[in-house]
């Protein structure tokens, strides 16, 4: 009952939004058909109402400089959801900050300030936005790392502007750079990567001004396990690919370390790898992969490169054998079972008996009264009612096979 209630609430909410919407679209003259939609995604998610969220640099800009907002629906169950690319973005001023559809800033050569909206439906919301002229003086790290293990990917480093007249996140305006690229890594954003034990500087440079930051990274791994999938030996074609992947256990902890692995294999011309996939080539033959980070190492996975099985050849099978004519059988054997077998160049079978892209049929009578063949939901079953020899044959047509057609004669005596 309570199901049924909340259902009906909720349709006659959806009708009150629809016909508002589509009044209001007409007074003023608009096509009314992109406020038409907006209003019934608005009711069907349940959106309480929208809010602005400042990334990047903050509310105030330097001057010349891009920054991005962000804009999020609060749920009927007071969840969260992003709807930054939903929303219909505008500014005040544009002379002033300029924002694109995806709600990214562009301050303009002067200061002051405009007020950036979001609009969805009959939803809005709106922050200012400040762009500032004042000169950089220097450049601080508000979050850095120190110290760490071996084998950690993404830690996020934080660079801070101290300016004349405020402080503020310039970490996505900074370019940054590091010492010892062995030990560690940093990305354009200020993402920290800790690969082997030692030292290095990190630098954020921005506007002038740079900061430098020394990590160390243990040498101790006696807490660390270094695994990886697959983690087993294994069997690949010649030319084909698979992925692997990576993860370091630090007391219960893991974390993916699969773009930072590095990845080896013992015979290039067996094997080689890009990044995390490996490729086999055309040369058949054993090779070891072995996954490393830092001064940790897999055991290593032999993996076997073989040519692949090709289909050879298709058989009509009775009972395991494609002698023809099956049989003789007498009529009281009616009906009987054939079967479709695919047979590859390795020895292999796979039996497409079902198949959808295998067809069966009466190809002729030879003699005496025809037998009939199913191409249903039976297919290959054979039914027959009298003395006689029939020929059954079949056509596979497949995207991933070669053509293939055989027969097999059915006697019945």
């Amino acid at each position: 009952m309570r199901s049924s209630a909340l259902f009906c609430f909720r349709s006659i909410k959806l009708l009150i939004g629809l016909v508002l919407i589509l009044v209001m679209s007409a007074c003023r003259n608009e096509d009314g058909e992109q406020a038409f939609v907006d209003a019934v995604e608005i009711i069907n998610l349940g959106v309480q109402s929208i809010a602005i969220q400042v990334d990047g640099q903050g509310t105030i800009l330097e001057a010349g400089t891009e920054s991005s907002l962000s804009a999020f629906a609060t749920l009927e169950d007071s969840s969260l959801l992003d709807v930054t690319n939903r929303v219909s973005w505008s500014s005040s001023d544009s002379s002033i900050v300029t924002v694109n559809g995806s709600g990214q800033l562009s301050a303009g050569t002067n200061s002051g300030s405009a007020v950036i909206a979001a609009n969805w439906g009959d939803l809005s919301a709106s922050q200012s936005i400040s762009v500032s002229t004042a000169s950089l003086i220097s450049l601080s790290y508000s979050s850095f790392t120190s110290s760490s293990s071996q084998c950690v990917p993404d830690r996020q480093l934080m660079v801070d502007g101290v300016y004349a007249d405020r402080t503020s996140n310039v970490t996505e305006l900074a370019s940054w750079a590091s010492s010892n690229s062995s030990v560690a890594t940093v990305s354009s954003s200020g993402i920290l990567a800790t690969l082997d034990d030692g030292a290095s500087t990190i630098t954020a440079s921005y506007g002038g001004q740079s900061v430098n930051g020394t990590i160390t990274v243990a040498a101790d791994i006696s807490n660390l396990a270094l695994s990886s999938t697959p983690a087993a030996n294994f069997s690949l074609d010649t030319s084909a690919t698979r992925s692997f992947s990576a993860s370091v256990n630090e007391l219960g902890i893991v974390r993916d370390v699969t773009d930072i692995a590095s990845y080896e294999s013992s015979d290039t011309n067996v094997l080689t790898f890009s990044n995390n996939v490996v490729s086999a080539g055309s040369q058949t033959g054993t090779s070891d992969v072995t996954v490393r980070c830092g001064d940790l190492a897999t055991s290593p996975i032999t993996v076997t490169v073989t040519v692949p099985a090709t289909a050879d050849d298709i058989e009509i099978r009775y009972n395991n054998t494609d002698t023809s004519p099956a049989g003789p059988f007498d009529v009281r054997d009616s009906p009987i079972q054939l079967s479709a077998i695919l047979v590859f160049s390795d020895g292999s079978t796979l039996d497409v008996t079902d198949d959808a892209d295998l067809d069966w049929s009466v190809n002729s009578t030879v003699s005496g009264t025809g037998a009939t063949v199913d191409n249903g939901n039976s297919k290959g079953e054979v039914v027959f009612n009298a003395v006689g020899r029939t020929r059954i044959g079949i056509v596979f047509d497949s995207d991933d096979y070669p053509y293939f057609e055989d027969t097999i004669d059915v006697l019945v005596e």
